[in-house]
């Protein structure tokens, strides 16, 4: 199984107000766990601002859990833990606070609504790549 552990602001939200969704965040969402993959968010806001950010822009059926994104010792983002023999693939707006080990996606910052915005998109168009390139 794959975990995709998302960055909320700036990431799948915009990083002004935190209440406009990124264009194509939902179809890049449901297509994930149509896939069978495990969808968290982390937020330096913390994991209860996550949830609310995300009951408040409508994604939240789509997420597994929500995660504080805090720094840890070496310097990096700590991403939350995946279970033993999971890949993790984290999407961020920050990618060089995520850990080298992580694979990461690294989307240009979402700051305020942009219509136009097809940073989401891109990575939706290559989900069957990636789910078959993974098993």
């Amino acid at each position: 199984m794959n975990v995709w552990c998302f960055d909320l602001d700036g990431c799948l939200v915009d990083s002004l107000a935190a209440t406009h969704l990124r264009p194509h965040a939902d179809v890049l969402l449901a297509g994930l766990v149509e896939r069978g993959a495990e969808v968290r968010i982390w937020s330096a806001g913390g994991a209860d601002y996550a949830e609310r950010v995300a009951h408040r822009v409508g994604i939240a059926d789509w997420i597994t859990s929500y995660h504080d994104k805090d720094r840890g010792p070496s310097g990096f983002w700590d991403p939350p833990p995946v279970p033993d023999g999971h890949a993790l693939v984290c999407i961020d707006d920050q990618p060089d606070g995520v850990p080298p080990h992580v694979e990461t996606i690294a989307v240009f910052p979402y700051l305020g609504r942009s219509p136009h915005d097809s940073a989401l998109r891109r990575i939706t168009d290559e989900l069957d790549w990636r789910f078959a390139k993974a098993s």
